[in-house]
Order: C-alpha cells, then structure tokens, then sequence
C-alpha cells in the first residue's frame, strides 16, 4: 500500500481556512494541493483522465455539493488511473471534498462495481445515460478536514 506522508500547511492570517461545511470546488482543492507541495502540479494533458500529478502520483479530484458516505467514482476513471498507475509505476489517488470534509482514497483498492442511470454531466442539464460506478466508504478513506492536514508527497 502506498502511504502519502502528511506536513502542515501554514495559512497567512489574510488567508480563509477551509471548515468544515465548505465546498471547495476542484480549482481551490488543486490550489490548496498545489501550496501544499509544488512538485503536484495540474495534469500535463488537459484531457487526460486525472486532474493532477507528479513524479510519484497521479490524483483523480471531485468536489461535491451534498456529503454522502459513500463516495461514488466512474469505474472508467477508476481503469484508466489505475492503468497509468501501473504504466507509470505512480500511485494514483482519488481526492473528493465534500460540504464535512475531505477524503483520499488509495485506488489500489477496487470498490463493489454496480450499474446505474446517471446524468451524462454533472453541471448540465443532461439525459441519463448507463454508467458503471462504485462507490469509497469514507472509513475506508483517510479524512482531512482543512488542508494544513492534506497531504505532501516526499521531495519528487
């Protein structure tokens, strides 16, 4: 298992923390991910299937509106990272925010697959199309609930 070690992060007293009951949106998880070790950076390809990487990971980001227990992934977002994974000998990461906190999941683990209908896209008004999902358990995650606690990867 692939273990990502932990530093602080310091905030500048004009700087808002994130609390609980915030919602970051992808762009201020990926900011606050960034501050925290420059060396992860957003993904290379702006197409690619992960939102960000760096020498030794690559991470999957997800904001979401409502906090649910389980945390539901694409099982094809979930192939190809673990595709790259294996390809690039990185970990690969799967980071949700939620309204209660933040949790990362270590994709070496698979999760129960199941189908559902599901909008085509989150942000649009869309049909729904067949989706094969599974879903995190947020014990099974670890929880950050500011990003002083996130995570720093060692010196790549």
């Amino acid at each position: 298992m692939v273990v990502l070690p932990h530093k602080p992060l310091t905030y500048s007293h004009t700087q808002k923390q994130p609390t609980m009951n915030t919602i970051l949106n992808e762009a201020q998880l990926m900011e606050g991910i960034h501050s925290v070790n420059p060396s992860i950076v957003p993904a290379e390809n702006p197409y690619s299937r992960w939102d960000m990487e760096s020498n030794k990971s690559i991470i999957e980001l997800k904001s979401r509106r409502t906090h649910y227990n389980t945390l539901m992934i694409e099982r094809a977002k979930w192939v190809a990272l673990r595709t790259e994974a294996k390809t690039s000998n990185k970990g690969a990461y799967y980071i949700v925010s939620t309204p209660e906190g933040i949790w990362m999941f270590n994709t070496e683990f698979e999760p129960e697959w199941e189908e559902r209908y599901l909008p085509s896209h989150t942000d649009f008004r869309s049909h729904n199309k067949r989706k094969i999902v599974g879903f995190y358990h947020i014990n099974d995650g670890e929880r950050v609930f500011q990003l002083e606690n996130f995570f720093n990867t060692q010196n790549d």
